[in-house]
C-alpha cells in the first residue's frame, strides 16, 4: 500500500466511508505471480498480479487478490502458474488484510468523504423599511453540543510452563461539529421618535 491509497468500506458501522492512507509504503505481501519460482513457508502471502490466468481456461485465482499459503515450511512452489483456488494450499486473504485496519487512527488514515453540512441559524431584515425609537437588534444564536460516553475495554491474560502472555484493547472517538450563524441587516435604518398614540 502507497501512500495517498483510497480505501472504500463495503460493509459495517464504517460502510460507504473512503479513507486515504497516511502511512508510509508497505508491502502487504511476501511475493507476487511475477516472482518466479519461491521456496515458500506456511502463511507466505501472495499477490496475483493483474491478468493472471486470463490465458487458462482453468480459474486459478482472482487477479488483485492476495492468497495465503497453507503449505509446509521449504516447499517450493511456482507462483506463476500456482492453482490459488485450491484450498487445500491457498487461502484468499485480500479483503481481510484491509478489514483488520484500524480506520479511526488519525495517524495512518484520514477520511476524504466528508461532506460539511453545516446547522444553519439565521437572523435577518431583508428588503424592508425600518422606522426605529430604539435599539434595533438582529440576532443569531446557536448552541450546540455533544454529549457521548464511550467505554471499551479487554484484558487477557495466560501463563504456562514455556511462556507467558498477555494482551489489551482500547477504543477512540472523533466528533465534530459545524454550525454557519449569521445575523445580517440589508436595510438602512432610520432612528426617529414615534409619538405616543
Amino acid at each position: 500500500m502507497e501512500n495517498g491509497d483510497r480505501v472504500k468500506i463495503e460493509s459495517g458501522i464504517r460502510s460507504g466511508d473512503v479513507y486515504e492512507y497516511l502511512g508510509d509504503d508497505v508491502d502487504r505481501y511476501d511475493y507476487t505471480t511475477a516472482d518466479g519460482t519461491r521456496r515458500l513457508n506456511e502463511g507466505d502471502l501472495v499477490k496475483l498480479n493483474p491478468g493472471y490466468g486470463e490465458e487458462e481456461e482453468e480459474d486459478k485465482g482472482a487477479a488483485g487478490t492476495i492468497y495465503r499459503y497453507l503449505g509446509d515450511n521449504g516447499d517450493v512452489v511456482d507462483l506463476g502458474s500456482a492453482n490459488y483456488t485450491d484450498t487445500d494450499r491457498w487461502a484468499s486473504v485480500g479483503s481481510a488484510l484491509l478489514a483488520m485496519e484500524d480506520y479511526g487512527d488519525t495517524d495512518l488514515w484520514h477520511r476524504v468523504n466528508l461532506v460539511e453540512s453545516p446547522i444553519q441559524v439565521q437572523a435577518y431584515t431583508l428588503n424592508s423599511s425600518i422606522v426605529a425609537g430604539g435599539q434595533l437588534k438582529v440576532e443569531a444564536d446557536s448552541r450546540q453540543g455533544i454529549k457521548a460516553l464511550v467505554i471499551s475495554g479487554a484484558i487477557a491474560a495466560s501463563a504456562g510452563g514455556t511462556g507467558v502472555s498477555l494482551s489489551g484493547a482500547g477504543v477512540g472517538a472523533l466528533n465534530r461539529i459545524s454550525a454557519d450563524v449569521k445575523a445580517i441587516s440589508t436595510v438602512t435604518v432610520t432612528a426617529a421618535s414615534v409619538p405616543p398614540t
